[in-house]
């Protein structure tokens, strides 16, 4: 039987000399605080080890660790939350739940714990009455830029534009602006705009009402998909003409819609700018187009080829290289500002307005 001992906002479970697992209040460096959890095993090999996490990522593993206990598979099945990494078996007749997650030092070292199913869920509901007790169960719905969604570090992340504390209230706003994306798992804290949020790949993202959520793993390729095709600098397209083979240097134009009538995107076509016999040639050709100046779709080709993943890659090294332009120009912006205004007040150790017109002693 386990042994449960309450000391000011921690919560000590012993279920056995080999799984002890903590519960405790957590308070960040801006004020938010979250209920802790950290399990103490003793691994098959003999060692210890210390595993780190939230009550909401074991709030994940313990539903997954429920719809395996349910479905009466027998060999092992893996799942996982964030970046933790889940691996569920039966051993001897028990649910066995194993946890794995790169050490948040850097180490690059793995972390990992060892609990059975019915101890996890114990947690989770003892988790639970200590999260009510200490006023930190209210849930917020996030709605997050829908283009923003990358993945960082093994996590996928998403731009806090607007938080509710209803979820009616964020679907309200969410059918008034376009652009966002509501996304399905409630968070313990208010997230502000532009924060950043981890998302969960087996969760979802949904972008309207009348719209079908999408997980956040197949949200994050649509966007991928889209940050690929077109930047600020440069559009990929697939060349879509008979009669004239894409060179580099030529001018070239293009057209088409964005998304297919279903929502799937989907490529540019483009072909000169004059003379054009559209058509798909027997060899697919991708091109990355150097943007011209103005509204319209025009610009020269930068690069041609048959691999669409290489126009991607040259225009990510292209937009790259915008950015660093971008933040170098910023920089001596501020560096130029900074030498005029010290210039100003250091030149010649006067007050300026000595030097005004008319000025006598």
């Amino acid at each position: 039987m386990a042994q449960v001992q309450l000391l000011s906002k921690r919560l000590t479970v012993e279920f056995n000399p080999s799984s002890r697992v903590e519960l405790f209040d957590v308070t960040t460096k801006d004020q938010h605080s979250y209920l802790g959890v950290k399990l103490d095993s003793v691994l098959p090999n003999g060692s210890q080890q210390e595993f780190r996490t939230d009550l909401a990522k074991l709030e994940e593993a313990a539903r997954q660790a429920k719809e395996y206990v349910e479905s009466q598979e027998q060999g092992q099945r893996f799942g996982g939350v964030g970046d933790v990494l889940i691996r569920m078996s039966r051993e001897f007749g028990e649910v066995v739940i194993d946890l794995a997650q790169k050490a948040r030092d850097g180490s690059g070292e793995w972390q990992t714990a060892r609990i059975q199913g019915d101890h996890l869920a114990s947690t989770l509901h003892q988790g639970k009455e200590l999260e009510r007790e200490l006023g930190l169960d209210k849930r917020w719905f996030v709605l997050v830029d829908s283009l923003s969604v990358e993945k960082k570090d093994g996590r996928i992340v998403g731009t806090v534009i607007k938080s509710f504390d209803d979820e009616e209230k964020a679907y309200e706003h969410l059918g008034k602006s376009s652009g966002l994306a509501l996304y399905s798992v409630p968070q313990a804290r208010e997230g502000r705009r532009g924060e950043s949020v981890e998302l969960w790949d087996h969760a979802s993202l949904r972008e309207s009402r009348k719209h079908e959520s999408r997980s956040v793993d197949k949200h994050l390729e649509r966007v991928e998909f889209h940050r690929g095709r077109m930047s600020e600098n440069y559009v990929v397209a697939r060349w879509n003409d008979v009669a004239t083979e894409p060179e580099v240097g030529m001018r070239a134009q293009w057209e088409g819609a964005s998304h297919t009538y279903d929502g799937e995107p989907q490529d540019f076509k483009a072909g000169p700018t004059a003379g054009r016999d559209r058509g798909r040639q027997d060899d697919e050709m991708y091109v990355l187009i150097e943007r011209g100046e103005g509204r319209w779709s025009r610009g020269r080709i930068a690069a041609v080829s048959p691999f669409r993943e290489e126009m991607v890659a040259q225009h990510a090294a292209q937009r790259e290289l915008s950015q660093e332009r971008q933040q170098q120009n910023r920089h001596d912006q501020e560096v130029q500002k900074a030498i005029t205004r010290d210039w100003e007040q250091q030149s010649f150790k006067m007050d300026r307005s000595q030097h005004s017109q008319g000025y006598t002693p």
